[in-house]
C-alpha cells in the first residue's frame, strides 16, 4: 500500500470552444502514484462526461524525433491485455527534458504514430505511455450535471472515489503497476463548452 505523502500537484483552469476536446495531463513522478483529490467543473447547458484516464501500458520509441516533428516510431502497439493503440487514442510521450507531452494519435501506420508537433526533441528509447480511448477498461467516467458547478473532493491520502472504486489509484491492476505513471483528464466538450475549474492531487510513495 501507499504509506508516504511525497508532494502535491495541480493544473490550471482550462476550457475550450465547444466541439474542441479538453485534455489535461498529470505528469508522472518516479516511484510514486498520482492521486486526484479535487476536480471542479462548470458545465453549461449540456452535461459533459469528463473521464479520468490511467496509463494502461507503454512502448518505447525506436528513433530520434526532432522538435516540431509530427510523427514518432514505437516498438509496439499492444497495451493492457488485448488492446491495441489506434487513431483517436491518447498517449504521453517522454521528451528529452524528462517531461511528458500529452497528445491524441491522429493516425497509425504500422509502428509510426502521427501526433501534434512535438514541443521538443524525443530520444530513441523514450517511454510512450498508452491511455487508449475514454471507453477502454480501466478509466473512470464522471457525470456532472448540466448548468452547474460541481466539485468532487477527497482528503489525502484517499483519492476521489465512485462506488468504492478509486479512479486515481484503485483497482489491483493499477495499484500493482501504477508507480511512475501519468494520468489524463479528458472531456469531449461536445456541445455547450464546460470549464475544468480546478484539478489537484497528491503523489504517494510506498
Amino acid at each position: 500500500m501507499f504509506d508516504g505523502y511525497f508532494k502535491g500537484w495541480s493544473l490550471p483552469s482550462h476550457t475550450e470552444a465547444f466541439g474542441t476536446t479538453i485534455f489535461d495531463g498529470v505528469q508522472p513522478s518516479i516511484n510514486a502514484v498520482a492521486k486526484l483529490n479535487l476536480f471542479t467543473i462548470t458545465s453549461a447547458g449540456t452535461a459533459h462526461t469528463p473521464t479520468v484516464m490511467k496509463a494502461l501500458g507503454y512502448s518505447t520509441t525506436t528513433a530520434v524525433a526532432a522538435s516540431g516533428d509530427t510523427t514518432i516510431a514505437v516498438a509496439a502497439l499492444a497495451f493492457d491485455p488485448g488492446q491495441t493503440l489506434a487513431a483517436n487514442d491518447y498517449i504521453a510521450i517522454e521528451l528529452a527534458s524528462g517531461k511528458y507531452f500529452f497528445a491524441i494519435v491522429t493516425n497509425v501506420s504500422t509502428l509510426t504514430l502521427t501526433v501534434a508537433a512535438l514541443p521538443e526533441a524525443v530520444v530513441s528509447g523514450a517511454k510512450v505511455w498508452y491511455f487508449g480511448a475514454a471507453g477502454d477498461t480501466g478509466h473512470h467516467i464522471m457525470r456532472p450535471p448540466a448548468s452547474a458547478t460541481t466539485s468532487l473532493s477527497a482528503p489525502a491520502p484517499a483519492a476521489i472515489t465512485d462506488s468504492s472504486y478509486s479512479f486515481a489509484s484503485g483497482g489491483v491492476r493499477y495499484e500493482s503497476n501504477g508507480l511512475g505513471r501519468p494520468m489524463l483528464i479528458l472531456n469531449a466538450n461536445a456541445t455547450a463548452a464546460s470549464t475544468h475549474v480546478a484539478m489537484a492531487g497528491t503523489y504517494y510513495r510506498h
